[in-house]
């Protein structure tokens, strides 16, 4: 088990894994971030690789589709 700090006020909505389960990208409802973490394939352990803004407004985020 891991645990990863995010930004205050990020406002994790959903927790989208790549199809590799080499990345976590949690959505942010508050923040319109979208964070990427790396996952190491031997510890499970994850890793922030970074922060990409996504757009503005509330519950804008509902409506990315992270693929």
């Amino acid at each position: 088990m891991c645990s990863v700090e995010l930004p205050l006020n990020f406002g994790p909505r959903h927790l989208v894994f790549s199809q590799d389960g080499r990345f976590l990208y949690p959505l942010g409802e508050m923040s319109g971030l979208i964070a990427v973490f790396e996952r190491n394939a031997t510890t499970g352990g994850l890793e922030r690789v970074q922060r990409v803004p996504i757009g503005t407004g509330a519950n804008w985020i509902q409506v990315v589709r992270v693929t």
